[in-house]
C-alpha cells in the first residue's frame, strides 16, 4: 500500500522551523510522505512544491482582506486599531483608541479602493471575482496538487493567499484541509478567515470562541493546545510536587528580570532609557541584585531605524541585551523563562507562558498614550487578554512609580499560584502532538 501525501504551508521559516522541531512528523511517517511549500529545507520532506500566484491574484486577495477589516472593523479592540492606523480618519473619534499602535499609514489609492469595497456589495463582488482567479490558478498546478490527501495549514493571520488558495483547493477537489493556530491572539487582532479549513484546531475554548463569534467558523473545532506552549504545562507540573526552587520558590539573591521586546525597538528603547537612568540615579546597593535582560522580538527584517534602535538600547547601562537566533529551539526559549523571577512585556504570548510556570508578570501600562482611556483597562479590553486579570501574579502599571516600586522595591511576599482552570481555559494541557496526530490519523 502506497504511502499517502501529507503537504503542508508554511507562512514563514519560523513557523517551518518550530514544526521541524515539535510536529508528529516521526508517528506520521509510517503513513504518510511529506511536502512542503515555502519553510527550510529538511530530509524529512520527500518533495517541495512552488506555489506562485499571479500577482492579480494576490492584490485582489489583499483587497479583499483590508476592505472586509474595514467593513468589520468593531469586531474587536485591535480590529480597529488597525484599521485607524492604516487608514485614519479625523472623524473618527470614538471607541477606545490604541496609539501605541504604529501601522504604516497607507497610500490614498488604496484607501480609496478598501473605502469603496468595504460593503457588503464590495465583499460580495471581490469574493466571486477571487473564485474566478482561483479557479484559473488551479489550471496551472492541478497536477501537482490533486494528489495530495491532506493539506495542514498553520494560520498565523497575516494575508496570505496562498494560504486561501490552498484551501479553497481542498475544498474544490474534497481534500481534507486542516488550519492549526498559531498565536494566541491570531484570531481576534489579525485578519479575518476569507476561506474555512474542513478542521481547525486552536489552543483553548477562548480561541474557540473567537473562531466563532468573531472568524463565523462553522466547522470542526478541536482544542488541542499549542505545541509551543505545551511544555511549559509539562514543567509547571513537574515543579508542583518538587522541591526544586527555581521551580517551586523565586530566589531574590539575585533576581533577573525579563523584558520582552513588543516589536516597536522606539517604544522598547523609550522605557528601558526609563529604567537604566532610574537605576543611574540611585545609589542603594540592593539594585546591584537585579540583572535586566532585553529580549529582542524575533523579527527576520532589519531595518535602518530598527538597527539605530537596537544599537542605542544595547548601549544602556544595566540593560544586557538578548537576541534570539532563527535557529532557537522552543526549549532554549522555555529555560531563559525558567530561570526568569519576573517578565516584563506589553500583551504579549509570553504573559501567558509566564503565568503557566508561576512567574510574576508586569505589564507597563502607563507608556501607552491613549485618549480619554484608562489604558490600565486594557488587560480586560483586548479580546485575547481578557480573562487574564483573575490570574494571581500579573500586574499593570498605570504609572512609571508604581512600575519601578514593582519592579525594584516591593518585598517578594508569598509565593503566589496561579489558577489552573483559567491557564487551560486560554490554552488546553493536553498532549498536542497527539491530539494532531490522532486528527490526521483518524480519516485514514
Amino acid at each position: 500500500m502506497s504511502k499517502r501525501k501529507l503537504l503542508i504551508f508554511f507562512p514563514n521559516n519560523k513557523v517551518s522551523g518550530e514544526y521541524i522541531e515539535l510536529f508528529p512528523f516521526n508517528s506520521l511517517k509510517g503513513d504518510f510522505v511529506f511536502i512542503r511549500i515555502n519553510g527550510r529545507k529538511d530530509q524529512i520532506f520527500t518533495d517541495e512544491i512552488q506555489l506562485k500566484l499571479s500577482l492579480l491574484t494576490i492584490k485582489i486577495h489583499s483587497l479583499f482582506h483590508k476592505s472586509e477589516m474595514l467593513r468589520r472593523r468593531y469586531s474587536s479592540v485591535f480590529y480597529l486599531a488597525r484599521v485607524r492606523g492604516y487608514y485614519p480618519s479625523k472623524l473618527d473619534s470614538e471607541h477606545i483608541k490604541l496609539d501605541f499602535l504604529n501601522f504604516k499609514k497607507a497610500i490614498l489609492l488604496e484607501k480609496i479602493l478598501v473605502v469603496i469595497f468595504g460593503n457588503l456589495f464590495g465583499i460580495y463582488l471581490l469574493k466571486k471575482f477571487l473564485d474566478l482567479l482561483f479557479r484559473f490558478e488551479a489550471t496551472r498546478n492541478m497536477k501537482e496538487l490533486s494528489n495530495i490527501d491532506t493539506i495542514v495549514l498553520p494560520y498565523t493571520g497575516g494575508i496570505s493567499a496562498e494560504w486561501d488558495y490552498l484551501t479553497w483547493f481542498g475544498n474544490y477537489k474534497i481534500i481534507r484541509t486542516i488550519g492549526i493556530q498559531e498565536n494566541w491572539d491570531n484570531l481576534s487582532s489579525k485578519q479575518f478567515l476569507y476561506m474555512k479549513p474542513d478542521y481547525f484546531l486552536t489552543w483553548g475554548k477562548q480561541s474557540s470562541s473567537h473562531l466563532r463569534s468573531i472568524q463565523n467558523y462553522r466547522g470542526i473545532i478541536k482544542e488541542v493546545g499549542c505545541l509551543r506552549v505545551q511544555d511549559f504545562f509539562r514543567i509547571r507540573n513537574l515543579s508542583s510536587n518538587s522541591s526544586n526552587k527555581k521551580y517551586s520558590e523565586l530566589d531574590f539573591s539575585k533576581k533577573i528580570i525579563l523584558f520582552i521586546g513588543m516589536g516597536d525597538e522606539t517604544s522598547d528603547l523609550r522605557l528601558l532609557k526609563l529604567i537604566s537612568n532610574h537605576l543611574e540615579s540611585k545609589s542603594d546597593p540592593g539594585l546591584s541584585n537585579f540583572e535586566i535582560i532585553y529580549r529582542v522580538h524575533p523579527h527576520e527584517l532589519m531595518s535602518p531605524l530598527r538597527e539605530r534602535n537596537l544599537s542605542l538600547i544595547k548601549s544602556l547601562n544595566y540593560i544586557e541585551t538578548f537576541e534570539p537566533s532563527l535557529s532557537e529551539t522552543n526549549n532554549e526559549r522555555i529555560n531563559q523563562l525558567v530561570k526568569s523571577d519576573l517578565v516584563v512585556s506589553i500583551f504579549s504570548t509570553v504573559i501567558l507562558e509566564s503565568s503557566i510556570l508561576n512567574k510574576s508578570c508586569i505589564i507597563p501600562a502607563f507608556d501607552l498614550v491613549t485618549e480619554n482611556y484608562d489604558s490600565a483597562n486594557l488587560i480586560d479590553d483586548i479580546n485575547h487578554f481578557s480573562g487574564m486579570s483573575l490570574l494571581k501574579g500579573i500586574r499593570v502599571a498605570k504609572t512609571f512609580k508604581g512600575f519601578t516600586n514593582m519592579l525594584f522595591e516591593e518585598n517578594k511576599g508569598n509565593f503566589m499560584i496561579n489558577d489552573y482552570d483559567i491557564l487551560k481555559w486560554f490554552c488546553a494541557d493536553v498532549d498536542t502532538k497527539d491530539e494532531i496526530l490522532n486528527l490526521i490519523l483518524e480519516k485514514i
